[in-house]
């Protein structure tokens, strides 16, 4: 692991980060197959900076950061997006409480994380692959509420798994 700032997938993962809001704006203003490609980049940079960091050896100490934050984040904009463009406001209520909780905790425990050595595992990326369908589903204007569960179960299931596995650590 480098101390480098500029590599590719960092770049990819700041990429990520920048295009959140612009997705959820899109959302928000009703130019839904814009957002869906834009979504899908978004999507494809997440797939691909892993990738490309373990293949030209570009890992970093930034991007170990970055990319879980990145993801947070991108879900986020994505999600309040939907919410407010479908004035669910029950879910925009319960999701804002939940991941404003959840981002403090976040915030406080991955650097405890990352220093006893806890990676991502199969869980964890199976639940992102999950939660981008839904959001795809979502993005698209099918709202359903089942659909709306599933996302806040896979959004919770890796966190309780992580602290469960730092608790025993």
């Amino acid at each position: 692991m480098n101390n480098r700032i500029f590599t590719i997938p960092n770049i990819l993962d700041f990429i990520r980060i920048l295009s959140a809001p612009i997705i959820m704006w899109l959302i928000i203003n009703g130019y839904r197959d814009v957002s869906l490609i834009v979504l899908g980049i978004a999507f494809a940079t997440d797939l691909f900076d892993g990738f490309i960091a373990r293949k030209l050896n570009q890992i970093s100490k930034l991007g170990s950061y970055m990319d879980p934050i990145a993801d947070k984040l991108l879900f986020t904009f994505v999600f309040v997006g939907i919410c407010i463009k479908n004035n669910l406001t029950n879910w925009l209520i319960f999701f804002g409480i939940f991941w404003s909780l959840f981002i403090i905790i976040f915030l406080v425990i991955l650097p405890i994380f990352k220093k006893k050595g806890i990676k991502v595992n199969l869980l964890g990326k199976a639940s992102i692959f999950i939660n981008c369908i839904i959001l795809f589903i979502l993005v698209y204007g099918y709202i359903q509420n089942w659909l709306l569960f599933i996302f806040a179960f896979f959004l919770l299931l890796p966190q309780v798994v992580y602290f469960l596995y730092f608790i025993k650590k």
